[in-house]
């Protein structure tokens, strides 16, 4: 061997060393040759003739002029068929790129990267990947870790340990998680498409801005279903006469900046409680109604209940009333009363006095014959009387309705309960219905006035 194993080359063939004046024998050169030509043999040849078959150790390090780009396996300053380990940091150049597959790694990789450089890979074709992985899920999370920013906030891009939920945790909380189902939370472990959570003492604000002013311009929020039917939440373009809508299919609800607009294109608007339960619509004719899908008697304003009070108006203010009606028309009703579709009634005005009307047409009705009250008003009693809920309005004189109910029980509307009871009905009479009966006592007086009087001509002309 022609190295001593520390790198020293040494002759050890016979006849050396040469002493003087000793003659050279073929045997003894050729032994000098055949140790030199063993030495060079073993040595690395410039022109990459040899393939050493040991590590070789650099104690000054290895520095190559080579300006060649590495963009394959057969360029580069250095190639190797193997891997490359290092025991400390491995520095890439400003200007230089890692190119290529780096697979195997084990142990902490730290580095620093300049605002020019990155971790790149760009294959001339097929999927390119950065890829972490570990033996096991049970080992730990696997992710990327990024530190910086002005308040040094750390960034963990990571793999759930207990699933395979992707997370992106960030100032001691996880911020953003992605299921495998592709449902996304923010600020939450999702459970449905998108789950976004905020505990604040302040607002909770989803904001999607589109800059432009221009008449197309829009910022939406849309929801679709499998037949291409949709809700869109969306902001037009302050060019755009509405300045924000919510479309429903051929519906939309709308604002300009000064009014509010509830617009159906195709149909009546429905308003409804108790989950899809209508109880009011407005339909195509601009119709109100109430407990009803369809007009009934038409009008405007139309409502109807099963049960209970169909409307109900009140006012606590001073010289306010519960109920105005306005006509500008003296052909016009104030109000127009029916029974079962038959008018029953009206209130009208000839534009000075009011009148209020009831049913009496001859063609309604049957005659019987002529009207004798009888006794009826001897047996009704004219009372003074004050209202125990407001005797300040001093002495009324009217009768009691239960006194008229023995004798005309067919005006009389029947009460329900006793004062200060919660479903408490008082007795009502309807005084025009005393009206005929009245008329006819009137009547039987001028009549018994007119034959008084004859019988008294009778008398002062003997």
């Amino acid at each position: 061997m022609s190295y001593n194993g520390s790198g020293t080359f040494v002759i050890n063939s016979a006849g050396q060393p040469v002493v003087t004046g000793t003659v050279i024998s073929s045997t003894a050169f050729n032994a000098l040759t055949a140790d030199l030509a063993t030495g060079l043999s073993t040595a690395v040849t410039k022109d990459g003739q040899t393939t050493t078959t040991a590590r070789v150790p650099f104690a000054q390090g290895i520095s190559s002029t080579l300006v060649t780009d590495a963009t394959s396996a057969t360029t580069g300053s250095i190639i190797t068929a193997g891997g490359i380990s290092t025991q400390k940091a491995l520095w890439v150049g400003t200007t230089t790129t890692l190119a290529g597959t780096l697979t195997g790694a084990t142990g902490t990789f730290s580095g620093v990267l300049s605002s020019t450089n990155s971790v790149k890979s760009n294959p001339a074709a097929g999927n390119a990947y950065v890829y972490a992985t570990r033996g096991s899920q049970a080992q730990g999370q696997v992710g990327y870790y990024l530190n910086g920013g002005t308040s040094s906030t750390d960034w963990i891009m990571y793999m759930d340990t207990s699933s395979d939920t992707f997370n992106i945790f960030g100032n001691s909380s996880t911020r953003l998680s992605i299921t495998t189902a592709g449902l996304v939370g923010i600020g939450m472990t999702p459970s449905n498409i998108l789950d976004i959570t905020q505990t604040q003492n302040g607002g909770s604000i989803i904001n999607i801005l589109n800059s432009s002013a221009g008449a197309a311009a829009q910022a939406v929020v849309r929801a679709t279903n499998n037949s291409a039917q949709l809700v869109e939440l969306l902001m037009l373009g302050s060019a755009y006469t509405p300045a924000g809508a919510l479309l429903a299919g051929a519906g939309s609800i709308y604002c300009n900046g000064t009014a509010l607009s509830l617009v159906s294109q195709n149909g009546p608007i429905l308003f409804a409680t108790n989950s899809t339960t209508e109880k009011m619509r407005l339909d195509n004719s601009g119709n109100l109604l109430v407990g009803l899908t369809s007009s009934v008697v038409g009008g405007v304003l139309e409502a109807y209940s099963a049960a209970g009070n169909c409307a109900a108006f009140r006012t606590g203010g001073s010289s306010t009333a519960a109920l105005q009606t306005y006509v500008s028309n003296t052909g016009a009703y104030l109000a127009y009363f029916l029974y079962s579709g038959g008018n029953v009634g009206s209130i009208t005005t000839n534009g000075t006095i009011t009148a209020y009307n009831v049913t009496s047409d001859a063609r309604l009705k049957t005659l019987i014959g002529p009207h004798d009250n009888g006794g009826l008003f001897d047996h009704i009693e004219w009372n003074d009387f004050t209202w125990n809920s407001a005797p300040e309005l001093g002495t009324s004189v009217g009768p009691f309705a239960q006194d008229i109910q023995k004798h005309l029980p067919n005006i009389v509307r029947e009460g329900r309960g006793e004062p200060g009871d919660k479903d408490f009905q008082p007795y009502q009479v309807d005084m025009t219905g005393l009206v005929p009966y009245l008329g006819a006592e009137i009547k039987a007086l001028r009549a018994r006035v007119a034959t008084l009087e004859a019988r008294l001509t009778a008398l002062e002309t003997k």
